[in-house]
């Protein structure tokens, strides 16, 4: 009996597909920019580049870019961006270094508003999920700073481990509003 992909089958492909969507168009963004005779369009172009390998989840190559597009002298909104770009890629290469929770820790992931931080105190952060429900997420020292410069009354999306005390925060996505 032939089957379909099930989902799992298609979001894998549709995960590769974007994966080799980005790395081709990264690649002709990135060899524009080697060739641009102005430092704008070379800052336009590598910006362009360092989003796309950040939206493939290639940190150390967005990281890269970002830093390359910022060596010039970009116009002062492109340099924010490759900032942006630079902060964000730091961030996820960072959680992608930390050890895998190899305990028998709950998985949890919560969708909804960040609203709430508090990096001196305590190290936690609190969601607002569609359903009104407030969430407090503990963070590690380094990342607290960091979590509420990008993601502070956005809509995000938070995977956490619960062990018996408390939720902490493995990764966080931005979300579309």
């Amino acid at each position: 009996m032939g089957r379909g992909l099930g989902v799992g089958s298609k979001l894998f492909f549709k995960k590769l597909t974007e994966g080799y969507f980005f790395i081709q168009i990264f690649e002709l963004e990135f060899d524009a920019a080697q060739q641009a005779t102005t430092e704008s369009s070379r800052s336009v172009l590598l910006r362009s580049a360092a989003s796309l390998s950040l939206h493939a989840e290639n940190y150390r190559q967005a990281e890269r870019v970002a830093a390359m597009g910022l060596i010039g002298n970009p116009p002062l909104e492109i340099a924010d961006e490759l900032r942006d770009i630079l902060e964000k890629s730091n961030f996820h290469h960072h959680l992608s270094t930390q050890p895998p929770n190899q305990s028998d820790d709950i998985e949890f992931s919560v969708e909804g508003q960040f609203l709430y931080a508090d990096a001196i105190k305590d190290n936690k952060i609190k969601i607002l999920d569609d359903s009104g429900k407030k969430h407090t997420i503990t963070v590690s020292d380094d990342l607290a700073k960091r979590i509420v410069r990008i993601y502070f009354g956005k809509k995000v999306l938070i995977h956490a481990t619960r062990d018996e005390k408390r939720l902490l925060l493995q990764d966080i996505h931005l979300l579309p509003e």
